[in-house]
């Protein structure tokens, strides 16, 4: 009994709905990543990790992180369902695997998003395949506020009149405000109404300087108030 329960318990441990892995681009088949896409499997693979180091500053060996990720509640058997197919994509270019709790999280350390200290990668090398979408996946809270006040510089900076010329800007240069504004278009939208209208009035000569002269007056205030509780308690 005690062996069957071992035993059980080792299978439920190489089960889960997102695995990892690490591949050695020396080592790799010259069409790995065809073969991965044929897979039909859904996930990403980092840029190229070729700035890493260890914890004495020795460089680490160039490699690629791969995530891969299955929908629905059904867990994956790594031993029998996974690593076969490890094995014809990446043949001895692969070592280990570990299985992933949050895909999220595990998608975001691909570029290293929430670890400064470490080197960090652009999100427009990470290779996405099966239909996922990277943006999408690595969003949070503070990314959507991050990405608000960029949007909004942006709008400032560059004279952004309509909605419609940001949207098909976006569309061509930037994927991650591009999905930013397809889902959270609301405040954008209301930022530049206000804008125009700030122009008509102008245009007809309506007299904005009491505003002006507030608008001033409050940002002179921010930056005399204390900021932080240091600041406060200097």
């Amino acid at each position: 009994m005690a062996t069957k329960k071992t035993t059980e318990k080792k299978t439920e441990d190489n089960r889960a709905r997102a695995f990892a892995t690490i591949i050695y681009p020396d080592s790799l088949p010259a069409d790995w990543l065809e073969r991965l896409k044929g897979t039909m499997w859904k996930g990403f693979v980092s840029p190229l990790h070729d700035k890493d180091v260890n914890e004495g500053g020795t460089p680490k060996k160039p490699h690629y992180h791969v995530l891969i990720m299955f929908d629905g509640n059904s867990k994956k058997n790594y031993d029998t369902q996974i690593k076969p197919v490890f094995e014809k994509c990446f043949g001895n270019g692969f070592a280990g695997r570990e299985e992933i709790q949050s895909t999220q999280g595990y998608a975001r350390y691909l570029c290293h998003l929430d670890n400064p200290e470490k080197a960090q990668y652009d999100k427009n090398d990470v290779i996405a395949f099966g239909g996922a979408n990277y943006i999408t996946t690595i969003n949070c809270a503070e990314d959507n506020s991050r990405i608000q006040k960029e949007i909004l510089a942006f709008i400032d900076d560059n004279g952004v009149m309509y909605f419609h010329n940001l949207v098909s800007w976006c569309m061509s240069n930037n994927e991650e405000w591009y999905q930013f504004l397809s889902k959270n278009c609301y405040f954008t939208r209301e930022y530049l109404k206000s804008k125009n209208a700030e122009y008509r009035d102008l245009m007809y000569g309506r007299d904005l300087s009491a505003f002006y002269e507030f608008r001033e007056r409050q940002a002179y205030k921010n930056q005399e108030e204390p900021t932080t509780e240091t600041d406060k308690k200097q």
